[in-house]
């Protein structure tokens, strides 16, 4: 077995930069926990560093995360518009985004996403655009994406504050 060099330094570069998950992956050879373990090292790497110029040129893991995320209770299905087969789960949600799991996505791809009201009844259709901000393959090869919310109406905001505030559990502030 050849063992190969790779440079962490290039690949968090890249990761700053905003390359996505699926294609630092790709162009490094890396599989999932690879890169969970280089992110790891990165996060170590931003939450260390104390000079003032680092930390407003780079954005830590943190402060993307500044909403606290919120999880389902239940499997909240979600679809493309143009494609309704194309059928995913979220796997966290707020008001300004959403992870989703199985819908098959681009980093910067903008997809138009709808989120049913069944069988929950807890809200109304939710229909929002969304911009995928990274993605990836997970461990049972599903794409799993991060989306920022681009468009959403006054109404299907109301809605999905009611998705959040009926259907989800909110993780513990850090």
């Amino acid at each position: 077995m050849t063992l190969r060099k790779l440079s962490v330094r290039n690949v968090m570069d890249d990761l700053r930069r905003g390359l996505g998950d699926g294609p630092v992956m790709e162009k490094y050879a890396l599989v999932p926990k690879q890169l969970m373990v280089i992110k790891q090292m990165w996060q170590q790497e931003e939450n260390s560093t104390t000079t003032s110029s680092t930390v407003r040129s780079s954005q830590t893991l943190r402060q993307r995360r500044a909403l606290p995320r919120h999880f389902p209770f239940y499997e909240i299905n979600v679809y493309e518009a143009q494609d309704p087969q194309s059928l995913g789960a979220i796997n966290d949600i707020h008001r300004e985004g959403l992870q989703v799991v199985k819908i098959n996505v681009l980093t910067y791809e903008v997809k138009n996403l709808i989120i049913p009201s069944q069988p929950y009844d807890a809200h109304a259709d939710i229909k929002l655009k969304a911009q995928c901000r990274w993605s990836m393959i997970d461990e049972r090869g599903f794409c799993v994406a991060g989306f920022k919310i681009a468009e959403i109406s006054t109404h299907a905001a109301r809605e999905l504050q009611k998705l959040i505030d009926n259907l989800t559990w909110c993780e513990s502030p850090a």
